[in-house]
């Protein structure tokens, strides 16, 4: 059970219904109920809408394909141990098409996953990143930039990165059950 009080049922608050509406209308929550991850924070919508403008700038938004985007949180939540992550982008991944054994084997070894060569580079750069954002290099930059990416795309990846760590701690510190789990 999380940490944090959930609201399942936002009636009465206009701002928490807006919200959930537009959650729903996303594709982020299952039978019209946000996921945990969210309903985790609605005991303070602004917060709440606050969380919610940033996966979606992160998410939806961007150049990278959204797969990518996925593949990054999935082996970064692996590298970390976050379990709830795992599960849901895992899953998000499932729904847009890519088998479990390409998920699998980005988190084993990027490097040898049967994805292009760009998306390999991109996940060991992201994972580079969490493990320990100061051994990142200038060459590991460049690597990126030889498989085409600009830097705009670059930093986005760093961008990934980031917000994978912002999910997986506020996923383990709220003690959010993994959807349709328990709440």
């Amino acid at each position: 059970m999380s940490r944090f009080e959930q609201i399942f049922d936002p009636t009465g608050n206009p701002e928490l219904e807006q919200l959930y509406q537009d959650l729903n209308a996303k594709g982020f929550a299952m039978g019209g109920v946000p996921m945990n991850f969210f309903t985790a924070q609605s005991i303070r919508p602004d917060i709440l809408a606050a969380s919610w403008a940033f996966v979606q700038s992160m998410l939806i938004q961007g150049k990278l394909p959204r797969t990518v985007k996925e593949m990054i949180i999935v082996a970064i939540s692996v590298q970390n141990n976050c379990g709830y992550c795992e599960t849901v982008h895992a899953g998000a991944l499932q729904m847009m098409g890519v088998p479990a054994e390409v998920v699998n084997s980005c988190v084993r070894d990027p490097l040898t996953a049967p994805i292009p060569a760009a998306h390999q580079q991109i996940i060991n750069f992201a994972l580079k990143i969490n493990r320990d954002p100061c051994a990142v290099t200038a060459e590991d930059y460049e690597l990126l930039r030889e498989h085409g990416m600009s830097d705009e795309e670059i930093l986005e990846v760093v961008s990934m990165a980031s917000f994978a760590q912002f999910l997986n701690t506020w996923a383990d510190i709220s003690a959010i059950q993994i959807d349709g789990q328990g709440a």
